[in-house]
């Protein structure tokens, strides 16, 4: 498996976490699925339903709990982007509120899809 970057990104990044928080690791293996696929089969066992993040299920992308670990898989360079380009506006700005960045990303999102 080939692993082309990644980072962190979050509320423990450019916010305010709480103790609950979780730590966010946004990584991008590529479009090839399966080495995606690979990575997580190594981190996960057995896969269920709630391993996958309930804010990323919306949007169609990869993202896997592994106890206070998010790992969020970018499935094109595209979504690579717009994590990148938001977590950077985000830190830009910190420390932010989760609604704030989450208004930070819908910019990106939108500037991306013109």
């Amino acid at each position: 498996m080939q692993m082309y970057s990644a980072f962190f990104t979050g509320s423990r990044v450019y916010g305010v976490p709480r103790p609950d928080s979780g730590l966010d690791l946004v990584v991008w293996c590529g479009t090839e699925r399966e080495w995606a696929n690979e990575l997580f089969d190594a981190i996960r066992q057995p896969q269920t339903p709630e391993d996958h993040h309930p804010n990323y299920r919306e949007q169609n992308m990869q993202s896997y709990r592994q106890g206070n670990l998010n790992i969020i898989n970018c499935n094109s360079p595209t979504e690579w982007y717009i994590w990148k380009e938001g977590t950077e506006r985000c830190r830009r700005q910190a420390p932010i509120s989760r609604d704030r960045a989450i208004e930070i990303f819908k910019a990106v999102r939108e500037e991306v899809r013109r």
